[in-house]
């Protein structure tokens, strides 16, 4: 699970699995979870929607302020 704000955690997390899986040191890519907040989820609506790219929302308010980032630039 990668808490996703900008996105840029989420990549290197791909990118880093996608590397060991390159090199043989795993054998498949693991399931990578992103998590967004309800409150500011702009990654998770273009997911859901089918879009190849993000629109930034309205943030309405989270607890998880580090990840509130309404226009994502990853």
């Amino acid at each position: 699970m990668v808490p996703v704000g900008n996105g840029t955690l989420l990549l290197r997390c791909y990118y880093g699995f996608n590397e060991l899986l390159e090199l043989g040191l795993i054998e498949k890519l693991p399931r990578i979870i992103a998590v967004q907040s309800e409150g500011c989820a702009p990654i998770y609506k273009a997911f859901k929607e089918g879009k190849s790219s993000v629109e930034s929302v309205t943030n309405t308010g989270t607890l998880a302020e580090g990840i509130a980032i309404a226009e994502p630039m990853r």
